[in-house]
């Protein structure tokens, strides 16, 4: 679920810079929204290719996963909100 919503970030984000053509401190309205959805996708993919590794503690591994998910996608909601 939080792949899916940093990925839909940074497209929605990419959309945004061809579309809106303001400028805040010199600077696409919408790049700072791109590079988070960007860099947390790459972050979300990369954990869930990690995590599975992680054998030997599997309750502590998914509530740590869980944990993580839900954080980011709270900060997704947020940069969302600030870029609009």
């Amino acid at each position: 679920m939080f792949v899916i919503a940093s990925a839909l970030l940074a497209g929605v984000a990419a959309i945004g810079m061809v579309v809106d053509p303001r400028i805040v401190v010199g600077m696409p309205n919408w790049a700072k929204s791109l590079k988070f959805g960007m860099s947390l996708t790459l972050y979300g993919l990369t954990l869930l290719w990690m995590l599975p590794m992680a054998t030997r503690w599997p309750r502590l591994t998914k509530t740590v996963a869980h944990a993580i998910g839900a954080i980011l996608t709270f900060e997704i909601v947020v940069l969302a909100i600030q870029a609009v």
